[in-house]
């Protein structure tokens, strides 16, 4: 997810975006996932529940995901 993204700012910015720009949109498109809280608490799981976030509570969770549609796609498109 990180490559994919960071392929995008590049390629936007090859095209004469300037960086600016480039991180003002990520951060309005993506504002939900950024949490200043204590991502330990118990306030943690309802507000990503609000924002429509997945909250992946562990690693075998995780890892039970891995095989979804979407993360193969991405996978695919970057390999």
């Amino acid at each position: 997810m990180c490559a994919e993204s960071f392929k995008e700012f590049a390629d936007a910015m090859e095209k004469g975006t300037s960086a600016h720009d480039v991180a003002s949109k990520a951060l309005n498109e993506h504002w939900n996932v950024i949490f200043n809280g204590d991502g330990y608490s118990e306030e943690w799981p309802v507000e990503a529940e609000k924002r429509g976030l997945l909250n992946v509570a562990s690693g075998i969770e995780a890892l039970a995901n891995i095989g979804s549609d979407k993360n193969i796609a991405l996978f695919e498109k970057m390999s």
